[in-house]
């Protein structure tokens, strides 16, 4: 069963000692609780740590002689700009269309290593690289070489958590926080140990708490992550190897 957002700030809260038993929580306790649950949901995005459900695919046509397509809100309303991705995973494209197409993946390069290529002539032709200049609110996608016709794309991308739970903290407390199984916890766990170090409150048991929370979700974005890519050398058991083999590149 979902919890709401009150209900995990509320138990946040009461966890971190500031909310007695039987007490109302207020606005000025709901205020800092959304601040902090928001603050938390981008040091998640920053460390790369992934929700289960944690990628999505974008599909777009490239334009004959375009290399550079905006990803992300705006007024452009092709299908590249449906998206503003945290990461790209991977890339592919189609190189024969119809009932069964057929893909081929895209060679993911750095965009200081594209703006080196800008300057030599190529070629127009089918594209085989792609570059992310992950840029705010939007993010901007070169592909190389330039595109000679219509070829489509599909990207397999990483967004961010709070465009994956449904709606924002921050806007909606009442709303139904669409956060995986298993996940409340240790969200409500790292919540309060950021709520109860704001109050300077004892913390040691929640600093566990809170940490063993982060290991669950960068274990399981591991997981992810060696499925997708395969890794070769699986990292050890030491939790800060797993949590730097959990983020995503």
């Amino acid at each position: 069963m979902a919890s709401t957002w009150e209900e995990i700030f509320s138990d946040s809260l009461s966890l971190a000692g500031i909310l007695g038993q039987g007490q109302i929580i207020d606005a000025a306790m709901l205020d800092s609780a959304k601040v902090r649950a928001k603050n938390l949901l981008d040091e998640l995005d920053g460390e790369g740590i992934a929700l289960p459900v944690f990628s999505t695919d974008v599909e777009f046509d490239t334009v004959s002689g375009q290399n550079k397509y905006v990803l992300g809100t705006g007024s452009d309303t092709s299908p590249a700009n449906a998206i503003r991705p945290e990461t790209i995973i991977d890339g592919e494209i189609e190189i024969q269309p119809g009932a069964q197409p057929v893909y081929l993946p895209l060679t993911e390069g750095t965009f200081p290593q594209y703006r080196k290529y800008i300057s030599v002539p190529n070629n127009p032709g089918q594209p085989w690289n792609y570059y992310l200049n992950p840029g705010w609110p939007q993010a901007d996608l070169y592909v190389w070489p330039t595109p000679n016709q219509v070829w489509k794309l599909r990207f397999t991308c990483k967004l961010k958590w709070v465009d994956t739970l449904g709606l924002d903290p921050t806007v909606s407390v009442y709303s139904d926080a669409a956060l995986p199984s298993g996940f409340t916890n240790a969200f409500t766990n790292m919540l309060a140990y950021k709520l109860a170090t704001w109050r300077r409150l004892g913390t040691e048991e929640l600093k566990n708490a809170s940490t063993q929370g982060k290991f669950v979700m960068a274990t399981y974005t591991w997981r992810q992550n060696y499925a997708l890519r395969k890794v070769a050398n699986a990292p050890t058991a030491f939790p800060w190897n797993i949590i730097r083999a959990g983020m995503n590149p």
